[in-house]
């Protein structure tokens, strides 16, 4: 089986969604069943089968609490580690060492938020005449692209569980891939929001969230439904508004485990940095940074997967057209 695809519009029935389906043209998944073998003997073989575990489904398909979403999101972790982890690791880290050696020349204060008060405005233009107050939020929106990537893989990793597939690193990578310059777009388009609220709000985090939980679905919906960097926003806005209080408490509480990771992996390769000479100490930070980044990052990202499926399940019957899809494809294989 393989991800769900491109979604019919809502307005043309059930029936036209059930029969035109689920299924992504461009997946190309080949996934067949690998038999157990039967005896000691074919085990020795050179040939012998080899018996693959089924995935184990995050969350099932019905509503769930805001505490099912967020287990559900360290669920997909643990489905599949290695290939989560290695794909939060493929584009986390190269971001993460990148956005270390443009802050390199900022001390502790100078952060997104002592960049609008006077005293962090001083701590610049004394320590580091090399930079200005552009280069955070250069980080800033290199790690929301980051955050966008991965959401569209695990989006495309998870719901091909659902379908009855399980790809590997390689075949995500290369479906996202195929989206790569609808995903650019459309960052494009909503990273300013987000920034643009991030520098508003500052000391309002539960204010700065609700831009974030209104394109909170942007990637997933882009990686599953096939749909363009104009259309992704709007259809998870108006996914988003039928719950929006769920929504907005599952992103601020996210963020919360997010920053409680990062904080605690990174403190180490703060510590570490102290003892280096200071033309290097960013790549020590930057070490530390990308192992947070890689371990926080899946199960923050997962959240937005998981509050998708939940969304179409509740506005959108998926779990009843997921079945469908079943009994159909059943029927023509008889």
């Amino acid at each position: 089986m393989e991800p769900l695809g491109e979604q019919p519009n809502r307005d043309a029935g059930a029936a036209g969604s059930a029969a035109s389906g689920w299924v992504a043209p461009e997946a190309g998944l080949d996934l067949p069943t690998r038999a157990v073998p039967s005896s000691p003997a074919a085990v020795a073989g050179p040939t012998a089968p080899v018996a693959v575990a089924p995935v184990r489904l995050p969350v099932p398909l019905q509503p769930l609490t805001i505490s099912d979403i967020l287990d559900g999101s360290w669920s997909v972790v643990k489905a599949r580690p290695r290939t989560v982890l290695g794909l939060a690791a493929l584009v986390m880290v190269p971001v993460q060492v990148l956005s270390s050696y443009l802050l390199r020349g900022y001390d502790a204060a100078a952060d997104l938020t002592s960049l609008f008060s006077n005293t962090g405005g001083a701590v610049l233009s004394e320590t580091s005449g090399r930079y200005d107050i552009v280069v955070p939020f250069v980080a800033a929106s290199l790690l929301s692209l980051a955050t966008m990537l991965l959401g569209a893989a695990l989006a495309r990793l998870v719901s091909a569980w659902y379908a009855g597939g399980d790809p590997g690193f390689g075949e995500t990578v290369r479906a996202v891939a195929r989206r790569g310059h609808v995903l650019l777009a459309a960052w494009m388009l909503t990273a300013p929001v987000k920034i643009a609220a991030l520098a508003v709000c500052l000391g309002l985090p539960l204010v700065a969230a609700v831009p974030v939980s209104f394109l909170l679905l942007t990637a997933p919906i882009i990686a599953v439904e096939g749909a363009g960097p104009v259309a992704a926003p709007l259809r998870s806005m108006r996914l988003v508004r039928r719950r929006f209080w769920p929504v907005l408490w599952v992103v601020v509480l996210a963020y919360l485990v997010e920053q409680t990771v990062v904080l605690s992996f990174s403190l180490l390769g703060d510590i570490v940095a102290l003892l280096t000479p200071d033309e290097w100490d960013w790549l020590v930070t930057s070490v530390g940074g990308s192992v947070a980044r890689v371990v926080a990052a899946p199960a923050v990202v997962a959240v937005a997967v998981i509050v998708y499926l939940d969304l179409r399940v509740r506005a959108e019957g998926l779990d009843l057209e997921l079945e469908v899809a079943r009994h159909e494809s059943a029927r023509r294989a008889v």
